[in-house]
């Protein structure tokens, strides 16, 4: 009878055992279970708030890339004016502006047979050749030739700068004899075949965020001339006839 007790007990220690063993073990799964789950619910959500940084960035840029078209409606610094057909800011008199590698300075490829005849030279070369401009205390984006005014004379070269502001050199200035008469002679500071050089004459004040230049037709009561205008991405644009104000 003593050893079917103690045989008993036995079986009954090894029962509790297994028993402990069961739970020991399966809370063990189930929190490994838990701590899986947290991890997927943690990468889970650092992948929605990266898809939606992602997203955000995206949105962003394609925001920052979109251009709108040209509105001539909206000029920001003239009213009562009109203003039509729109080209970009190139001119028929031989000048082709394009910004150098370092993006301080400008080389304009000239044909002399094209500007030579208004150019105010007594003498001038008729073949294919170089004038820089210098100057620049800022990075230059893209250089336009504007045409202001109904002459030629009023040309002038326009730099739209990687900031949005806009630089500007007449190409020609005006100039008084003793006799009180006006002409016009080439607004550099050095002259000599492949050797005409320009500096910056300044910036368009209140002007800014501008991505391109047009010329374009402006009429205002009866009366009519062309300028250059600096447009925005939101299609707005600054009449630039204002460096003559």
């Amino acid at each position: 009878m003593e050893e079917k007790k103690k045989g008993n007990k036995g079986l009954v220690i090894l029962v509790v055992i297994l028993l402990l063993a069961c739970i020991g073990m399966g809370s063990y799964i189930g929190y490994d279970k838990f701590l899986n789950k947290e991890t997927e619910d943690g990468k889970t959500s650092n992948n929605k708030t990266t898809t939606n940084n992602r997203n955000k960035n995206q949105n962003k840029q394609e925001e920052n890339s979109t251009v709108a078209d040209l509105d001539l409606n909206k000029c920001l610094n003239q009213t009562n004016m009109n203003y039509s057909n729109p080209v970009e800011a190139t001119t028929n008199i031989g000048l082709t502006p394009s910004v150098d590698a370092g993006k301080r300075s400008v080389t304009i490829n000239t044909d002399g047979s094209k500007f030579g005849p208004v150019s105010t030279l007594s003498a001038y070369y008729s073949g294919e050749y170089k004038m820089y401009v210098d100057g620049f205390d800022k990075n230059v984006a893209n250089a336009y030739v504007g045409e202001l005014g109904q002459d030629p004379k009023g040309t002038t070269l326009f730099y739209v700068m990687e900031d949005g502001t806009v630089e500007y050199t007449k190409i020609f200035k005006k100039e008084i004899d003793s006799s009180g008469n006006q002409y016009y002679t080439l607004n550099t500071y050095q002259q000599g075949e492949d050797n005409y050089r320009f500096h910056v004459d300044g910036t368009v004040k209140d002007v800014k965020k501008v991505i391109k230049i047009y010329n374009v037709n402006r009429t205002s009561t009866g009366s009519g001339a062309m300028t250059a205008i600096g447009a925005t991405k939101d299609g707005s644009f600054y009449d630039l006839s204002i460096i003559n104000n």
